[in-house]
C-alpha cells in the first residue's frame, strides 16, 4: 500500500475522486431491493479486518438478511478515492487514513474499531543495530508510519531532521532493505514474519506505542441513515464472527485462507489485537489516552503540523457509535 507524503497525498486521492467520479458517476446503489440489503466492503489485506470474511461465509451475514460484495484492492489510496465517490458503502483502513480523507470527504463516519496494532507495524533492519545520525529510514510518510517512525526516533533520542526519512512502497521494504537503499523500513503484517524470516530484525514496532494505530471500519453517513438496520446487522455479525474465530483459529483460518488465496500458516493474530463490543464502547467513551478521542488528538496534532490537514478534525463530526450499542 502506498501513502503519499503530506499535501501531494491529499492532492492524489482528490485526483483519484475525481477520476473515480468520472468513470462511475451514474453508479446506482440499490440496498433496499427485496428483503436483502447489500453491502459493499472494501479492505487492506491485514488480518484484523479478516472476521468479515468469516460472517459472509459462514453464514452470518445472510441470516440478517445481508449480502456483502468484498473488496480487496491492496491500494488504500485508491479504496479511499473509490469510497469518496461513493463506490464503496464500507471501507476498513487504519484511523489515520480516514482522518486523511474526512477532511475533504466528511460523509465518512467511523462505527467501530476492528483491532489494534501491538507489535503488527515494525521498523526493521538488517541487524539489531544502533540507530545513528544520517540513517535512511523508510515509510509511507504523511501517515500513521511516519508518526510510528518518529516515535521511534524519540525512543532513541535522535532529532528527525538527523536522519533521512524515505516515501517507500511496504511491499518493497524488503528488497530495499536488502540493497542497502535504506536502512530501516517500517512495514506491516504479513511483510513483517516474511522480512524476520529473511533475515532482518525487528528493532521497534507498534507494541511499544499503545493504541496508536487503531484501524476501523468506516461507512457512508448515508448508507447507515438509510439502511440502519443493515449497518448494524453488518457490526453485529462482524463481532459474532470474531468471537467465533478466537474459538475455532485453525478453521478460521482454513476458510480466510481459501477466500485470500493464501496459506493457512499465513493467516496470524501476531501482533493484532481484536477489539470486541465491550472493547469498542470503551475506545468511543474513554477520555483517557487510549480513547478514539486521545488517538484523534494526536494525529490532529501531527497533521496539522505537517500542513497534512488545514484544520483539526473533530471527532463528534468523524465518529458514529450508535451501531456497536
Amino acid at each position: 500500500m502506498f501513502r503519499l507524503q503530506g499535501v501531494l497525498k491529499v492532492c492524489f486521492i482528490a485526483m483519484l475522486i475525481f477520476l473515480s467520479g468520472c468513470d462511475n458517476g451514474n453508479r446506482q446503489s440499490n440496498h433496499n431491493q427485496a428483503s436483502t440489503t447489500s453491502i459493499s466492503l472494501a479492505i487492506d489485506l491485514w488480518p484484523g479486518y479478516y472476521p468479515i470474511i468469516l460472517a459472509d461465509e459462514l453464514g452470518m451475514l445472510k441470516k440478517r438478511n445481508i449480502s456483502l460484495e468484498l473488496s480487496i484492492p491492496r491500494n488504500t489510496d485508491r479504496m479511499l478515492a473509490k469510497f469518496a465517490a461513493a463506490e464503496y458503502d464500507a471501507i476498513a483502513v487504519a484511523l489515520g487514513d480516514v482522518m486523511n480523507l474526512s477532511q475533504q470527504y466528511p460523509d465518512a463516519r467511523i462505527v467501530m474499531v476492528a483491532d489494534e496494532s501491538s507489535g503488527g507495524d515494525a521498523i526493521l533492519a538488517r541487524s539489531d543495530q544502533q540507530v545513528i545520525k544520517g540513517t535512511k529510514i523508510g515509510t509511507n510518510l504523511g501517515g500513521f508510519g511516519e508518526l510510528l517512525v518518529r516515535r521511534f526516533l524519540d525512543a532513541n533520542d535522535i532529532a528527525i531532521d538527523d536522519v533521512t526519512l524515505m516515501n517507500i512502497e511496504v511491499s518493497h521494504a524488503a528488497k530495499l532493505l536488502n540493497n542497502n537503499s535504506i536502512d530501516y523500513a517500517h512495514t506491516w503484517q504479513p511483510y513483517v514474519d516474511e522480512m524476520v524470516a529473511g533475515g532482518a530484525h525487528v528493532v521497534y514496532s507498534s507494541a511499544q506505542t499503545p493504541g496508536l494505530i487503531p484501524d476501523v471500519i468506516a461507512m457512508q453517513s448515508a448508507f447507515i441513515e438509510n439502511n440502519h438496520k443493515a449497518a448494524r446487522g453488518f457490526v453485529d455479525a462482524w463481532f459474532e464472527a470474531q468471537a467465533w474465530w478466537l474459538e475455532n483459529p485453525s478453521k478460521g483460518n482454513e476458510i480466510i485462507a481459501r477466500v485470500i488465496k493464501q496459506t493457512p500458516q499465513s493467516i496470524k493474530l501476531n501482533g493484532v489485537k481484536l477489539l470486541n463490543r465491550a472493547d469498542n464502547f470503551a475506545a468511543f467513551t474513554s477520555q483517557n489516552s487510549a480513547g478514539l478521542n486521545s488517538v484523534i488528538g494526536v494525529y490532529n496534532q501531527f497533521y496539522v503540523g505537517q500542513g497534512i490537514i488545514a484544520k483539526p478534525i473533530r471527532s463528534e463530526r468523524l465518529l458514529d457509535a450508535r451501531l456497536i450499542q
